[in-house]
């Protein structure tokens, strides 16, 4: 019984332990929701800012992308209903091929 009765002890300690860890983890999970987060944004000054900036920056980039995407978008349907498919192939295919033969060449 002298040796048996130790292991079991440690095991029973460590066992506890880690459900003490993992309820605690939870806890910490659940705490950091959207509520929680909207709710601190809410009340803080300084979030409300923050969180407008940001969110007048990501508008400003968005606009930026789609006035520099859509003329691109444009000229390539242009040339797709000027050249067909097979022009776009051969445009790729001569485009590759200058790299792979190199440009200074």
């Amino acid at each position: 019984m002298g040796i048996e009765g130790y292991y079991d002890n440690k095991y029973k300690h460590h066992e506890q332990k880690y459900h003490h860890d993992h309820h605690s983890y939870q806890s910490f999970v659940s705490s950091y929701n959207l509520s929680y987060i909207l709710d601190k944004i809410k009340h803080n000054r300084k979030l409300k800012i923050l969180v407008g900036i940001i969110v007048i920056i990501s508008f400003a980039l968005i606009l930026v992308l789609l006035i520099i995407v859509i003329p691109l978008i444009i000229k390539l349907i242009n040339f797709i209903s000027q050249h067909g498919i097979q022009g776009v192939v051969d445009s790729i295919s001569g485009f590759l091929d200058k790299i792979w033969k190199g440009f200074g060449k």
